[in-house]
């Protein structure tokens, strides 16, 4: 299989423009992947204790890992039109105020549910003006995805890029005779430290003895982690 690097830059987008709090993958993702599954020709991803697993992991030598969810923000606290919003994940930053999009579910399912721009305070933020925001939403940043050529900007690419990377090395992998598999978690994975991914350790028990897990990721804490 060749790497068609330019498909790859067409997953990328699709998925970056999809708004996945954290704790809110499995639900949110499922269609888009399996769309992109059944285009590589690769099995259908399924949900298994809170991630999305393509392949049969109990035979795969290798398993390709990277996570699916965003910086995220939970709504602690709503009241008269104005929400406080504690991060879900290590929250540093030099703005003021931050665009938000806010993700809830109604009627059994995720949706978006309003648009705010968030004062933070501190270690927190409040936003104003939110409508249908309740208990328990989630918010991630509101940014637009800009392409120029193969230069991508956009929210997300921390580790929807490691996502889309690892499904098309399976397919490569597969050609081969490689069992192989991918695992897709609700959180970092590969640095157990501070925000760390609950849903990942479950998968653990369903690994081959001898597989080898190559953790796909992008930026951890403002660093290269790989």
């Amino acid at each position: 299989m060749i790497f068609e690097v330019d498909a790859m830059l067409e997953s990328l987008v699709r998925m970056v423009g999809w708004d996945v709090p954290h704790q809110f993958v499995p639900d949110m993702l499922l269609p888009v992947l399996t769309e992109e599954c059944a285009a590589l020709r690769l099995p259908a991803p399924e949900p298994l204790a809170g991630n999305l697993v393509v392949g049969d992991l109990p035979s795969a030598r290798f398993v390709l890992a990277a996570h699916l969810d965003e910086a995220s923000f939970n709504v602690i606290e709503v009241y008269d039109g104005h929400a406080t919003l504690a991060p879900c994940h290590r929250f540093r930053t030099h703005e003021v105020r931050l665009p938000l999009t806010f993700v809830g579910v109604r009627r059994g399912q995720p949706e978006t549910v309003a648009h705010g721009i968030a004062e933070v305070l501190g270690d927190s933020l409040r936003c104003s003006d939110v409508g249908d925001v309740r208990l328990g939403d989630r918010a991630v940043y509101r940014n637009p995805t800009a392409q120029n050529g193969r230069v991508i900007s956009a929210k997300a690419i921390d580790d929807r890029a490691g996502a889309i990377a690892a499904l098309h090395a399976m397919a490569a992998l597969v050609e081969l005779g490689v069992p192989c598999a991918v695992a897709l978690s609700d959180g970092e994975q590969n640095l157990p430290d501070g925000y760390f991914s609950r849903t990942f350790p479950h998968l653990l028990r369903k690994f081959h003895r001898s597989a080898l897990v190559i953790f796909i990721d992008g930026i951890f804490g403002g660093r290269s982690a790989g």
